[in-house]
This record gives C-alpha cells, structure tokens and sequence, in this order.
C-alpha cells in the first residue's frame, strides 16, 4: 500500500477491500480493523461489500457481537445495507441460535426495500434445520411461496436432511413431493442422501429407482452408495433390479470416460419420479 501512495497512486476501495479481505481470511482482524480505520482517515470511505467480508468473517469465526458491532457502525456510517448483507447478518444470527432475530431481519430487508432472496430463505431454513426446529423452517418455504420467491435445491437439502435424521417420514413425503412440484431435480448429494434412507428403512426397489436416475442424470455415485444398494438388493432377492444398475453404473463410466454419446436422460427420470411419489404416499 505504501509503495503504491509512493508511486502517485491512491488506493481506492476496491484495493482497501481486497486487503481487508485477504485479512480476514487470515483471520487477522487486528490488521483488518486497522485497514478500516485507515480507509476512514484517508477519506476512502468502507462500502458495503468490506463491511458484508468483515462481519460474515467475524461472525463465521464465532465472533458474534464483534459482528453485530459491524452491522450497528453500518447503521451510524448511513451505508445502505444490500441483500448480500443481510444475508450474512441472518446466518450470523442464526449460527449463534438467535433464530427470532434472524426472522426479523427478513422483515427488516422488506420494510427497506430490499426483498429477500432464494439465498435469504435459504439461509434461514438451513440455521432453523441446524438447531431442531422443523416448524420455524417449514414456515420460512411457505414464506417463500407468499413472496413468488421460486426455492431451490439447496433450499430442501437441509429439511430432506433433518427429516432422515429425525425419521420424520410425513413430513419428508411432503417435502419429495413438493419438490417435484417445483420441477427441481435432486443434486448429486441429495440424491445420494435419498438413495441411502431409503436403503436404510426397508425400500431398496425404491432406492434402485432413485440411484438409477442420479447414473442417468450424469452423477456416479460414491462406492459406499453403490455397495449399500446392491447389498440390500440382494437380500431381497431383486437380483435383476442388481443387475440393472450394474449395467448402468459400467455403461455410465465408459460413456465418461470415453466421451461417447450421452445415456438417455429423458422419460426414465419422469417416470422414476412418478413411482417415487406413489412409494411415498403421493398421487400426482
């Protein structure tokens, strides 16, 4: 910084930022501080992107008040809060079990103008998930819904989760088949989360149908995935269903390998989906 002042350049906040940030991933906040100060004496005032890294920073380390210390400066500097902030704000909230507090920054962002984002949301559930409370985040995916804000795969994960965990089978039904609602298709970790349960409590075609869509749709699963299902395939006898997704997973691994033509990734998801949805206690 000094060489560049010696060189007739001024640091602009984008320079001071980078600093910053780079401190705080050093999680040297003693320097971080002194950089904030120095951008305030220089008259190259701190924007709201170098607050948002120091508090999410601060907060993620555990330094809660230290954090909340940002947001209140923020609030007496006048630096309009964007939603990226927010959201650090509610994780930072709901990290430290202030999940009421959390919920009231949401309706803080609106009375602001800034509506909340599917990351918001997001945010919200997975800190309601972490600490046991279903209820608080089955409420914040209906609020979604009453504000048109579309989730997204990351948005179930954490319920689908707590739901196995828990053995909440009602409540995991509802939250498949919502989700296949909204057309949004499992990621390689929900789909490996599912395959697993399903395994685990009795429903091994099922999860053959789950684990043949996830090969389909171009994820190949983890070895321990793959020798669970087989494993309980075999105990109930579904030797050709085995066999199947044998097939599949080997046919699958040249096809990457190679870079031959893709598999068919069409029809057999719908339908597998369908059948899921029955399993579970839902007709379309």
């Amino acid at each position: 910084m000094k060489e560049m002042e010696e060189h007739g350049f001024k640091p602009s906040v984008i320079t001071y930022t980078s600093l910053i940030e780079a401190y705080c991933m050093e999680k040297d906040f003693q320097t971080a501080y002194a950089i904030l100060n120095e951008m305030c004496s220089k008259g190259c005032p701190p924007n709201v992107i170098t607050y948002t890294i120091v508090m999410h920073a601060l907060g993620k380390d555990g330094r809660t008040q230290e954090a909340l210390d940002i947001f209140d400066k923020v609030r007496r500097d006048g630096c309009a809060p964007d939603a990226s902030f927010y959201n650090s704000l509610i994780y930072i909230l709901g990290r430290a079990g202030r999940l009421e507090d959390a919920n009231s920054v949401v309706d803080k962002m609106s009375s602001t103008g800034v509506p909340p984002t599917v990351a918001t949301f997001n945010t919200l559930i997975s800190a309601a998930c972490d600490h046991s409370q279903a209820e608080n985040a089955l409420k914040m995916l209906v609020r979604m819904e009453e504000q048109s804000c579309k989730p997204d795969i990351k948005t179930y994960t954490p319920l689908l989760k707590l739901c196995c965990k828990r053995q909440w089978i009602k409540v995991l039904r509802f939250l498949i088949c919502h989700m296949f609602r909204k057309d949004i298709t499992p990621d390689f970790s929900t789909y490996t989360l599912l395959v697993t349960w399903l395994c685990r409590n009795g429903k091994p075609a099922q999860s053959c149908l789950f684990l043949e869509e996830m090969v389909l749709k171009g994820f190949t699963p983890k070895k321990e995935t793959f020798d669970l299902v087989t494993e309980k395939l075999d105990k109930a006898n579904l030797h050709s269903a085995k066999k199947k997704i044998q097939l599949l997973t080997l046919r699958a691994a040249a096809v990457k390998h190679t870079g031959s033509p893709h598999l068919n990734k069409d029809g057999a998801a719908g339908q597998h989906i369908d059948i899921l949805s029955n399993a579970c206690g839902y007709e379309p």
